[in-house]
């Protein structure tokens, strides 16, 4: 604020006049209504750019909202999906896996998910292939090596039962 009431008195005391020349225009004004016209026209230009910055990075952030929202969605589909498995909803289930898989990536919940439909849906190709997948994750390895286990144990697959067993008991 003292640099401003100085700034004030110093044009106030000192008259003159700023003269812009350029290709033949000739401008004259006071050095105090110069200054004025360069802060306003900064102002002026700084908010410009600012809102063009916004129109520019609005149709990003919109995207960004959306797969926000997707992303959330799939998460409380997911969940859903879990619970729906545990009363046996098989068709909750599936509606929940359909979703949830367009926007999550493999993440250990998705494939208990998956794991969850395939057993509803009795398809035990892809139960197996599924626990199977289930083996390379940390959270879901000793859920897989039981699933693998009960699955040697109902097909008769000595060597498999023996496999899982052996890894069981390794870890």
């Amino acid at each position: 604020m003292a640099v401003i009431s100085t700034l004030a008195i110093w044009i106030g005391d000192n008259d003159g006049s700023v003269v812009i020349e350029w290709f033949s225009w000739k401008i004259i004004t006071t050095p105090g209504f110069f200054l004025l016209a360069l802060i306003f026209s900064i102002f002026a230009i700084y908010l410009i750019l600012a809102s063009l910055i916004m129109v520019i990075r609005f149709p990003y952030q919109i995207r960004s909202k959306i797969q926000k929202n997707r992303i959330i969605k799939s998460q409380m589909a997911l969940q859903d999906g879990l619970l729906s498995s545990t009363y046996g909803n098989k068709e909750q289930v599936n509606k929940s896996l359909t979703y949830a898989n367009k926007y999550l990536k493999e993440d250990s919940l998705l494939l208990l998910l998956k794991l969850q439909s395939s057993i509803l849906n009795k398809n035990e190709k892809d139960t197996f292939l599924i626990l199977s997948k289930m083996l390379s994750k940390k959270t879901t390895k000793p859920l897989a090596i039981k699933g693998l286990i009960n699955y040697a144990q109902n097909k008769g697959d000595i060597e498999l039962f023996k496999n899982m067993l052996n890894k069981a008991l390794s870890e």
